[in-house]
């Protein structure tokens, strides 16, 4: 949860970065797009949960690994992403979305 108080819209991950980290980019709301380098290979735990308005991002082809509820609750995300063949290992409940019920 890094930059969750930033109130980030856009990001660009700086090209000496080789992981994103587990819940790095969490609970930023107002995120839309991020732009992820090909020197990338791992998007970690959570690393963009609750992004809910993230719509624009994409896999580079140098990813081979995404953890567990890495997209969790980025409902207009799921839609539009392309997972590319490089990706071997896709963690569990990778766009599952928490249904509110208040009853």
């Amino acid at each position: 949860k890094a930059f969750a108080p930033a109130g980030l819209i856009s990001y660009t991950i700086p090209d000496n970065v080789i992981s994103i980290g587990s819940s790095v980019f969490s609970g930023c709301d107002n995120l839309e797009s991020i732009f992820i380098p090909n020197n990338v290979t791992k998007i970690g735990d959570g690393a963009f949960s609750w992004c809910q308005g993230l719509k624009n991002l994409t896999i580079p082809n140098s990813i081979t690994k995404i953890g567990d509820y890495a997209f969790y609750n980025c409902h207009h995300l799921k839609e539009s992403i392309i997972i590319p063949d490089s990706v071997i290992e896709i963690g569990e409940n990778l766009f599952e979305e928490e249904v509110y019920n208040p009853w």
